[in-house]
């Protein structure tokens, strides 16, 4: 669950529905200056899939009933999300073995700052998990470079598409995490620009209410837009995961459409 505070409402979204979102901006990646992607229905794939895990736990999602906050994805615990990245590796791999591949390198670069690409970022560690943390990201990396050359996969290719995967997972929480109404400013990078290591980093501009500028820009289409489906639950005490979970339950989806174009 990626939660947003709206001020008097909260903002719900699934990680399937994130995923959704991922896996449209991979497939309309690619334009004169941006190379598209070569394992295109591989990372797709990854990249609508990359966290399926979560479902299971969004069956039933929790709140934090001191604060009146749902619980968001950063605050799970470690034993929780180290169990759910292991069953969604294991499922992509069998629906498309290189998916499976990037969603393991996806997984365990959730732990080590997406392997370097991102250095700040990283996920809720109780310290008690940290040497069951550290095993699982050395047994998921020592499989990546065999099981890629299994697949005649090259390495430069692997990494590049890595790199997509994570833009396409950042993007998406930037429009999961930031007021779309009155917009905010943000950059994001290395965004690969092809298969030789030319790199760029992109401006994420607001362009109006749910409408967004990127530069550089890097779909074929002119303006993309892109569906976020939401959740919002108005903020108020809830006196139980249980009756938390039945208010999500009972609340209705709804679609917003994102705008995206050249900055």
């Amino acid at each position: 669950m990626i939660v947003r505070d709206q001020g008097d409402s909260w903002q719900l979204v699934a990680q399937p529905h994130h995923g959704d979102v991922c896996g449209d901006i991979v497939r309309a990646w690619g334009n004169d200056r941006f190379a598209a992607p070569r394992g295109l229905e591989s990372l797709a794939t990854a990249a609508r899939r990359h966290d399926d895990g979560w479902s299971v736990w969004e069956r039933s999602p929790d709140v934090d009933l001191g604060a009146g906050r749902p619980l968001n994805v950063f605050d799970v615990g470690t034993e929780i999300h180290l169990a759910f990245y292991r069953a969604m590796i294991v499922a992509v791999a069998d629906e498309d073995p290189y998916a499976g591949v990037l969603a393991s390198m996806h997984g365990a670069g959730l732990y080590n700052g997406r392997y370097g690409t991102q250095s700040e970022f990283t996920m809720n560690l109780t310290e008690a998990w940290r040497e069951q943390v550290e095993a699982y990201v050395a047994e998921r990396t020592a499989t990546h470079d065999a099981r890629a050359a299994e697949l005649g996969i090259p390495e430069d290719q692997r990494w590049v598409e890595y790199k997509l995967l994570q833009v396409s997972d950042r993007l998406c929480l930037y429009f999961c995490l930031n007021d779309l109404e009155a917009g905010t400013e943000a950059d994001l990078a290395p965004v690969p620009v092809d298969y030789d290591g030319d790199e760029a980093i992109m401006a994420i501009r607001p362009a109006g209410p749910w409408q967004v500028s990127l530069a550089p820009y890097p779909f074929a289409d002119p303006e993309l837009e892109l569906t976020l489906r939401r959740k919002v639950l108005p903020k108020q005490s809830w006196g139980s995961r249980h009756e938390f979970a039945a208010a999500y339950d009972a609340a209705p989806f709804e679609d917003r459409a994102i705008a995206l174009r050249p900055g």
